[in-house]
């Protein structure tokens, strides 16, 4: 019923328009601000080579991950609010109706997908990467500014790539503890479905 009520809502564009540009995309302005201070306190802290001194400036906690966690507890988490906002602000911009896209609007959209990159969360990062894929083939009229967003994201995914070459090897060895206890999980999740499968 909720769902209903809320397809119904959505469906009147003024309000389309407001939930949109003013809750969701400001929230996301608010997320992106509490990162920018949680990355420049663990850079500080990587920089003077005192991990343990990289505490949140907000919460006040230590980071258990040298990776931005916003304010949510996991990198995988900011990474799937980053996800849907990103898609959400990339499907704004992609609109037919949109005559005039505003840079703040690209510029959102920008910082979105690059701090998803750098939460190095695989699992989000194709998620992204399927949800663009989607965008390109609804909005075929709007595909020139799909390529600069998917360019824009290959760069940054690129540099982050290279300026650290221990998580390229093991997003493509798999030899991390999560993608080995991933992999454990799905080996498990197939043999019940061969079991069992209805």
């Amino acid at each position: 019923l909720f769902f209903v009520i809320a397809a119904d809502l959505v469906d009147q564009p003024q309000v389309a328009q407001r939930s949109i540009t003013r809750g969701l995309l400001a929230a996301a302005w608010v997320v992106l601000l509490y990162v920018s201070l949680q990355e420049w306190t663990i850079f500080k802290a990587v920089y003077e080579a005192q991990l343990d001194r990289a505490v949140d400036p907000i919460r006040g906690f230590t980071f258990d991950y040298v990776r931005m966690v916003g304010p949510y507890e996991n990198p995988n988490d900011l990474a799937t609010f980053l996800m849907v906002t990103g898609l959400i602000a990339t499907g704004w911009i992609l609109r037919p109706r949109t005559a005039r896209i505003s840079r703040a609007l690209l510029i959102l959209t920008a910082l979105l997908i690059g701090c998803l990159i750098r939460t190095k969360s695989l699992g989000a990062l194709l998620g992204l990467l399927g949800g663009l894929t989607l965008l390109g083939m609804i909005h075929r009229e709007r595909r020139r500014i799909l390529w600069i967003l998917s360019g824009m994201m290959a760069v940054i995914a690129a540099g982050f790539l290279f300026f650290s070459r221990n998580s390229l090897r093991e997003i493509l060895t798999l030899s991390d503890i999560a993608s080995r206890d991933r992999i454990s999980m799905w080996k498990t999740a197939w043999a019940m479905i061969v079991d069992r499968p209805l």
